[in-house]
């Protein structure tokens, strides 16, 4: 039975981190790995790497001796890790193929032939992810919220009695989509369907003015099917037939069911078809979905591969045949939500943090924050001159004296996305002039190892080379910080003994906004109050069109945490997934025009005037968000401690073309020739690399056969793209010292999430 912790986690007052003017949100998310640690040694071969050391030469007898008896140790290994359970669980539910073709193979292999090394090779991979990153999904990366009390002990952490308190089992929205236009395809009178008109338009007098600029002349008919067209009223209810085919001709109002993002899209589609008024059609439709919905389920409960495999077999086939769409979708790409289900897992813990870490957190993030603050001010001051410029320009080619603002959207697109090319060129400018800024208040010496500095001896520095400035509304709001309590223990850090690791500073962003991990928190309500009192109660946020590549069921955009208190702007008229309440901003009302250097954005319903910058904050922040990148890649970069914070890794960029042993086809010459490659790079035998061709920096271990082999192959690709180099940083904490351990006492990588905000008088009283 968990004991809980005395902090509760449905508080909304923020915690000051200490005399330094910021404060933090009294919960966090603590993202962990699902597998124990220990298990990405398996494969691993300290005496091979010896050996291999030792050697030398490739073919010095002793090394092929040792390398002869590595083989046979690493089949072992493999096959046990393909005989896991946990992982064979994992895998079907990420690549259910592989399990056949891969795993039940290697579990019988009797020789490692080239096809075994290959699946040796995709084995490992998934185990030292699942074992080695904290990617928040499933059970295989299960989160937890954490509070945070200044009052309280340094840190405690009480396992329960499993690994996972519980797992929920989803639908993608996408699936559900294709399932709502089947049952309304089944449904013989379209009148009977809800009617839903666009966020984009709105309705001005008897004029329908819509995103593109363009308006239309509505009749009486037509005005009355828009006013009703809010989803809750039946297209035959909303008024004349004829009205509501021209308007949906327009693509200004959809008829059929229509469900929004959210963690149980299949709910709000059942409630909207028994809303039908027809009880032989409602109970037939309510019996289809209900029969998917208990085919959900029981792929929820399976906890092993096989059970798994045959219910996903049974829900696909009952999707395809209900809907006529395959059952999966955008194979291969990165957060793409690609099958029907997912499963979100809490883990079975309860943890509080207390004064000595955020003690030992003040000073390093207050020269941190500092800077994250000038970044997102910069990166607005920018844009808004960039925008500016841009429409004056435009508006004096097309000889008008504005613009609508969903033109300029659609137009400046490739300026607010990251491309597989890269960010955007005034994304890159600011990063540089930040690395050049902080290389004042901080420099390396790429000749060194570590260097260590007190947070009182930047503080100064910091403040000439980043200093506050007025901040832009509604973008910037707060900055959510990544870090890793590096402590074998939870008693070290009682003790003091240990050091805080800084992963990733999100700027400008609440990170912890995800339905991921929102839909996992007690009381999400009381997220959306502190949400609230982050954005000082004045938040626009963009809802993007249902169909973009970037809305997905677990991650934002858009928001999980909406509130009335915020504005939402749609800039389309394309179908949305999201219709909070609140006040909403259509783009059809919008025009830009520069004025005196400044766009100004103007509502031609009303007059009302809106800052470009607060409009566009969401597409800001999406590129912004990592752009906090004060330490430029270089050859080689110290560890950087500043207090007891590392705030940097080791990091090395390496030449690719150097690493000639990755095209070595013999794999224990490759092997022996990698070692002599790590060893005159002074590298660790475990890093992260970070490979441009790739979205997510993987795992490498140096003394794993099938490790080595992948990262050859790695390189080999980025050599055929003409990528030039690569990057490598250390692995911290060491394998082994990790303070977040189950109840037999394995330990798990974890690092902790939490949202940081510029202090208030408010916040004072």
């Amino acid at each position: 039975m968990t004991v809980l912790l005395p902090t509760d986690l449905r508080t909304t007052r923020t915690i000051p981190l200490g005399d330094t003017g910021w404060q933090l949100w009294p919960v966090g998310v603590l993202r962990s790995a699902g597998f124990p640690a220990s298990l990405a040694t398996l494969g691993s071969d300290p005496a091979l790497l010896d050996a291999a050391l030792a050697a030398t030469s490739p073919g010095d007898p002793t090394y092929r001796e040792a390398y002869g008896q590595a083989t046979r140790r690493h089949l072992e290994a493999l096959q046990r890790v393909a005989q896991l359970p946990l992982l064979r669980e994992a895998v079907t539910w990420q690549n259910p193929a592989l399990v056949a073709s891969c795993l039940d193979p290697l579990s019988r292999a009797t020789r490692r032939n080239s096809p075994v090394k290959a699946k040796g090779r995709t084995v490992t991979s998934y185990l030292q992810r699942y074992c080695l990153k904290n990617d928040s999904i499933s059970f295989f990366g299960p989160i937890a919220w954490f509070g945070i009390d200044p009052a309280g002990s340094a840190l405690e952490a009480v396992p329960g009695d499993h690994v996972v308190r519980c797992r929920t089992t989803h639908f993608e929205l996408w699936a559900v989509d294709a399932v709502a236009d089947a049952l309304a395809a089944q449904v013989p009178d379209r009148g009977m369907l809800p009617v839903w008109r666009s966020l984009g338009s709105v309705l001005d007098g008897d004029v329908l003015r819509r995103p593109n600029g363009t308006t239309v002349l509505l009749s009486e008919d037509e005005r009355q099917v828009w006013a009703a067209a809010d989803g809750t009223c039946s297209s035959a209810g909303a008024g004349v037939p004829a009205a509501v085919e021209r308007l949906e001709r327009l693509r200004v109002v959809r008829v059929g069911f229509s469900v929004q993002v959210g963690a149980w899209p299949e709910r709000e589609l059942r409630a909207q078809v028994q809303a039908l008024g027809d009880a032989d059609v409602r109970d037939r439709l309510t019996g289809q979905l209900d029969a998917l919905c208990q085919l959900k389920d029981a792929v929820g409960m399976a906890r092993d591969s096989a059970t798994l495999q045959a219910a996903n077999a049974a829900l696909e086939a009952a999707f395809v045949a209900l809907t006529g769409r395959a059952a999966s979708r955008r194979a291969g790409q990165t957060y793409a939500g690609r099958t029907l289900v997912y499963q979100e897992a809490t883990r079975d813990v309860d943890v509080q943090v207390g004064a000595r870490v955020l003690d030992a957190l003040a000073g390093p993030l207050e020269v941190l924050l500092q800077a994250a603050d000038w970044l997102v001010v910069e990166i607005a001051q920018r844009y808004r001159t960039f925008v500016a410029e841009w429409v004056e320009r435009e508006c004096a080619r097309a000889g008008r004296d504005y613009l609508p603002f969903s033109y300029v959207i659609a137009r400046l697109t490739p300026e607010l996305t990251e491309t597989a090319g890269g960010l955007p060129r005034i994304i890159t400018e600011v990063t540089a002039e930040l690395q050049q800024r902080w290389s004042r208040v901080l420099p390396v010496d790429p000749v060194e190892r570590r260097k260590t500095v007190r947070a009182a001896d930047l503080v100064a520095a910091c403040r000439r080379e980043f200093p506050a400035r007025d901040f832009p509304a509604g973008f910037g709001t707060c900055h959510s910080p990544d870090f890793i309590i590096d402590a074998p223990s939870v008693k070290a850090v009682a003790d003091g003994a240990f050091r805080i690791v800084l992963g990733e500073l999100h700027v400008g962003i609440n990170s912890i906004e995800s339905r991921a991990f929102v839909e996992q928190h007690p009381s999400p309500q009381s997220l959306v109050a502190l949400a609230e009192r982050t954005a000082a109660g004045t938040r626009t946020v963009s809802i993007p069109p249902k169909s973009s590549p970037f809305v997905t069921s677990r991650a934002a955009p858009p928001t999980a945490m909406t509130s009335p208190q915020f504005r939402y702007f749609a800039w389309y008229d394309e179908e949305a997934p999201l219709r909070p309440a609140g006040e909403h901003l259509p783009g059809g009302e919008l025009v830009v025009r520069a004025a005196d250097g400044v766009p100004v954005v103007e509502s031609v319903v009303d007059g009302a005037t809106y800052d470009v910058v607060d409009l566009l904050s969401d597409a800001l922040t999406a590129i912004t968000v990592n752009a906090f990148q004060p330490v430029p890649l270089l050859p080689h970069s110290p560890r950087i401690t500043v207090d007891d914070v590392v705030i940097a890794r080791e990091r090395w960029s390496v030449d690719v073309a150097d690493a000639t042993w990755a095209a070595i086809d013999d794999e224990a010459e490759r092997f022996w020739a990698a070692q002599q490659w790590r060893r005159a790079h002074d590298l660790p035998v475990r890093v992260f690399v970070k490979s441009p061709l790739e979205t997510k920096p993987f795992a490498v271990d140096l003394a794993n056969l099938s490790s080595v082999a992948s990262f050859a192959s790695a390189l080999g690709a980025l050599a055929r793209a003409g990528r030039r180099t690569v990057t490598l940083t250390e692995q911290l904490p060491e394998l082994g010292k990790y303070w977040l351990t189950d109840r037999h006492g394995e330990g798990y990588t974890s690092e902790m999430r939490v949202v940081a905000l510029r202090s208030r008088p408010e916040d004072e009283a």
